[in-house]
């Protein structure tokens, strides 16, 4: 790894931990942006087809083992909440993956310092303040990627059952909801 002297932009905060640890990454974006975000929507159908494949069973117009489908889902859905525990530990493998690709480049890049930039206070401070902990920065900066994707895909997904079921219902939402975020910011 070797630090740049440029300005790292948005895009950097993927293509540096792409580039160190791929595998810890694809899982990251898979479980943490794409299906932690698609399960809360199949939660609510999940939950509603067992609500009324029980309704059914209850009226006689189905068989009791109509069930079993329905209540597996949700079953599924339910402990995925619990097996998301495990994604901690690919963060912290990817963390440390990070870590250990950058300790070396920023110690080489202060090592490299002239003797000048080192005795200014200023200049010293700047230093220690950047160079803090660039492997956390740049891990927070992909999770934030990560969770700001996984809010664009769970509204989306949100949205679309809403448009299947109530088909005027998302462009409502829409339509109040663009001007209050444009207030906001």
């Amino acid at each position: 790894m070797k630090i740049e002297n440029r300005t790292y932009k948005m895009l950097d905060f993927v293509k540096i931990p792409l580039s160190i640890s791929p595998g810890m990454v694809l899982l990251q974006v898979l479980f943490d942006g794409i299906i932690s975000s698609l399960v809360p929507t199949f939660q609510v159908l999940a939950t509603a087809s067992f609500i009324d494949t029980a309704i059914r069973i209850f009226q006689g117009q189905a068989d009791r083992s109509r069930i079993v489908l329905p209540l597996f889902w949700v079953l599924l859905f339910v402990s995925y909440n619990y097996w998301m525990v495990l994604m901690g530990l690919v963060r912290e493998k990817l963390n440390l993956n990070l870590t250990k690709a950058f300790r070396a480049a920023v110690t080489e890049k202060r090592a490299r310092l002239e003797y000048r930039h080192v005795e200014n206070n200023e200049t010293w401070d700047l230093v220690e303040r950047v160079g803090k902990d660039p492997a956390g920065q740049i891990g927070k900066g992909f999770r934030n990627l990560v969770i700001m994707a996984g809010l664009f895909i769970r509204i989306g997904s949100i949205l679309m059952i809403l448009l299947l079921r109530v088909w005027w219902a998302p462009f409502v939402i829409v339509a109040f909801s663009i001007p209050l975020l444009r207030r906001e910011s």
